[in-house]
C-alpha cells in the first residue's frame, strides 16, 4: 500500500471528507499514516476551524497566538478546548453562560439595556395569568399585576371577555439568545420543541422563570447565526410526527431566541443573580440528554450550581502521548512504541 501512494496524495483527498474525530483516530492507524502528514496539513484542518468556529473567530485566536506559530489543527485543539461559540450578528451584548456536553456545546447571551432595567409591557392571556397565578405565593399580589377589561388603575379601559381577551402588563423581561452547536456527534441531533425555562429555586423554595407564550412579539424563534429564519421541521416515528425545533448536522449551528419572564427582576443585575441555569432537551443516537447552561451572575460566578469539569477535554494532544496498547499478530496485547495515546471525546 505504501509503493502505490508513496507521496500520500489520496490520502490527503480522502482527509478533506472526514470529520475532527476520525482524523486523529487516523493519525494512530500507523508510522507512516502519522509520518506524510496528509491528516495534519493546513488544507485539511482550516476548513473544519471556519466550519465550527467561523472565519472571524479563527482569526482573531490567530492574531491573538501569533507568537505561537500554530498549526491549524492546533488551533482547532485549543480553541476547542476553551470552548470557543461561533461568530453570530445576533448574539446578545452580555454573555451569562455557556455549556458543552455529550458532543453539544451551548452559549447564552443577554440582550440588555443600556440602563438595565427589564420591565416591558406585555400581552397577557388567560393561559398565561393562570399558570403565573399557580407559581405566585401571594394571590393578591397576582390580581393586582394582571388584570382584564376594566381596572382601577384604567377605570376608563373597555370592558373585554375574560376567558378570551387578554391586557397589556408591564412586566421584567429579559431577551436570552442561546446558541446550539453539534460539535462531535456525527448522525443529526434534534431539539424538540419544548418550553424554556429558567430556574430560579433557593434552598427554601422551588422556582422558575417561564417563557413568555401569550404576546405574539415575544414567541421563541430559530434561526441562523446570521439572522436569517430557520423553520421547524417534523419527523416521522412510529406513525406519529413529532414537532421538532430544529436538527443539526455536525459542525452545524442555530440560535434559540426566547423571552423569559423575570418575576421580581426589575434589572438584569437581579436576574443575574436569582437565576441558576437552564436546559435544553436534546436528542441523539436515540437518546434524550439535558444540556444544561450555568446562568453567571453580575461577578462573572456561576449562580447556585456546581460547575461543569472540563478540565480534561481536549487537554491532550492527539499527536503525543504515552505509548497506546494495540494487538499483536498472534492475537494478545502488545504494544505499538512511538503511537499517541488518542481519545475520541476530547474533541
Amino acid at each position: 500500500f505504501n509503493t502505490i501512494i508513496p507521496h500520500g496524495p489520496v490520502l490527503e483527498t480522502l482527509a478533506r471528507y472526514l470529520d475532527p474525530t476520525s482524523l486523529c483516530k487516523c493519525l494512530i492507524v500507523s508510522k507512516y499514516w502519522n509520518a506524510i502528514h496528509s491528516f495534519t496539513s493546513e488544507d485539511t484542518w482550516y476548513p473544519l476551524c471556519v466550519a465550527r468556529f467561523s472565519q472571524e473567530k479563527v482569526t482573531s485566536w490567530m492574531l491573538q497566538h501569533s507568537s505561537q506559530a500554530l498549526s491549524k489543527l492546533q488551533v482547532y485543539k485549543q480553541m476547542s478546548k476553551a470552548n470557543i461559540a461561533p461568530y453570530s450578528t445576533i448574539e446578545g451584548n452580555l454573555k451569562v453562560g455557556e455549556a458543552k456536553m455529550n458532543g453539544v456545546s451551548a452559549w447564552a447571551s443577554m440582550v440588555a439595556r443600556s440602563n438595565g432595567e427589564t420591565l416591558r409591557s406585555v400581552l397577557c392571556d388567560a393561559k398565561f395569568i393562570q399558570n403565573m397565578s399557580k407559581k405566585k405565593t401571594n394571590a393578591a399580589a397576582t390580581a393586582s399585576t394582571y388584570t382584564f377589561g376594566k381596572s382601577k388603575d384604567n377605570p376608563n379601559s373597555t370592558s373585554t371577555n375574560k376567558n378570551t381577551m387578554g391586557h397589556f402588563s408591564s412586566l421584567p423581561v429579559v431577551e436570552l439568545r442561546i446558541i446550539i452547536q453539534n460539535t462531535n456527534i456525527n448522525s443529526t441531533i434534534v431539539v424538540p420543541d419544548q418550553p424554556i425555562s429558567i430556574d430560579a429555586s433557593t434552598r427554601r423554595r422551588e422556582d422558575e422563570m417561564v417563557e413568555i407564550s401569550s404576546d405574539p412579539r415575544f414567541i421563541k424563534t430559530v434561526s441562523t447565526l446570521s439572522g436569517s429564519p430557520l423553520p421547524p421541521s417534523n419527523q416521522a416515528q412510529n406513525g406519529r410526527q413529532l414537532e421538532q425545533m430544529f436538527r443539526l448536522r455536525l459542525l452545524d449551528s442555530a440560535v434559540l431566541q426566547v423571552h423569559i419572564h423575570a418575576r421580581g427582576c426589575s434589572t438584569t443585575q437581579k436576574f443575574g443573580k436569582k437565576a441558576n441555569f437552564t436546559k435544553l432537551l436534546v436528542k441523539a443516537n436515540g437518546n434524550t440528554f439535558p444540556v444544561v447552561i450555568p446562568i453567571r451572575n453580575g461577578d462573572g460566578e456561576i449562580s447556585n450550581v456546581d460547575k461543569i469539569d472540563e478540565g480534561s477535554v481536549m487537554e491532550g494532544s492527539c499527536l503525543a502521548g504515552p505509548t497506546v496498547a494495540a494487538p499483536s499478530a498472534s492475537g494478545n496485547s502488545g504494544v505499538t512504541k512511538g503511537l499517541p495515546v488518542f481519545d475520541a471525546s476530547r474533541i
